[in-house]
């Protein structure tokens, strides 16, 4: 099923109606090069020529189906008028219809003599207002889907909705990352206490069976170091993606510059040299500042101290991903 519409530039229908007996309003340009205008907006959607029928066919992200057709009276006049015919609706198609119109200054007028026009200022409300008093103003693509398909009386309650929903947004729950760093430390937390248990029952064991709860015992301390590990690299990547970073921000600062930090500090410490209190690396002298800080991040301390930094890093980042009212849309 189709939907086709016609788009005038609203000064053409202004001076139109300004003027009746003059020239015919669809001839009117509305301003200097609208029709390069268009021309590089449909280039841009990958749509540098027409097609035989003459009706251009931009590539939309959704891959739903638009054809548009520019027109003018000759080659020597501007742009006189579009028409656009959509295969259904879609926030891609309604995303680019809305900014045809909003780039061209165009109205989108009704099929018959009774309808809504519509446009994306309220300041072209006046422009078309003559010709057709019912003209209504839409500022996002959606207000934009919620007019086209259900009518303007459906407009007040979009706007309400959409407003309702972004607030519900807006109060953003335990993030899917946290929940992931809270469900491995839990786990980790339990199966420590079950290594536990099992050291303490290999130690009081007779020699027949002190072997198995010794293997049990190992099994299950590795297996803890494993589930925190991988927990906090899965939930810093989910907590970087959930604000709107890469989910490489995440590993890196948990996981990926603490490790680089520790093994460098490892790696120097195999090179250096005490003499009468003093260390140096061969024959460059090291201040005892660098000596105590190479201390820190060798320690045990520092394996556990800096993934928390990282993830404290994360946790203060602005969210990147704001819900704004543009993107809302009818259900």
């Amino acid at each position: 099923m189709s939907f086709e519409f016609q788009l005038q530039p609203c000064q053409s229908l202004a001076d139109g109606a300004q003027n009746p007996a003059g020239k015919d309003a669809a001839s009117e340009p509305a301003r200097p090069s609208q029709w390069d205008a268009m021309r590089k907006l449909l280039y841009a959607a990958a749509a540098p020529t027409p097609g035989v029928d003459g009706y251009y066919r931009p590539h939309l992200a959704d891959c739903s189906k638009v054809e548009v057709a520019l027109e003018r009276p000759d080659e020597e006049s501007d742009l006189s008028g579009v028409k656009v015919r959509l295969y259904g609706y879609s926030r891609d198609n309604m995303r680019f219809l809305f900014t045809l119109a909003e780039q061209g200054n165009l109205a989108i007028l009704p099929g018959g003599e009774e309808g809504t026009a519509v446009v994306t200022a309220a300041s072209q409300e006046e422009d078309v207002s003559a010709r057709w008093p019912n003209a209504i103003a839409v500022t996002t693509p959606g207000e934009l889907m919620s007019v086209l398909k259900a009518g303007r009386e459906t407009l007040p309650t979009f706007r309400q909705e959409a407003v309702a929903e972004m607030k519900a947004k807006s109060k953003r729950s335990l993030s899917s990352g946290y929940r992931t760093l809270l469900i491995s430390i839990v786990s980790f937390v339990v199966l420590r206490g079950l290594f536990f248990g099992l050291s303490l029952l290999a130690a009081t064991a007779n020699s027949t069976s002190m072997m198995p709860w010794h293997f049990l015992a190992g099994f299950v301390g590795i297996l803890s170091i494993a589930v925190l590990v991988i927990g906090l690299l899965i939930s810093s990547i989910q907590i970087a993606q959930d604000k709107g970073y890469s989910g490489e921000l995440g590993f890196s600062a948990v996981l990926g510059i603490p490790i680089v930090l520790i093994v460098t500090a490892f790696i120097i410490s195999v090179f250096l040299r005490q003499v009468d209190g003093n260390f140096y690396i061969w024959y460059f002298y090291i201040p005892q500042i660098y000596i105590l800080l190479l201390r820190l991040l060798a320690s045990i301390g520092a394996m556990l101290l800096l993934p928390v930094l990282g993830l404290c890093t994360l946790a203060i980042l602005p969210y990147k991903i704001r819900i704004k009212y543009a993107d809302m849309f009818p259900v």
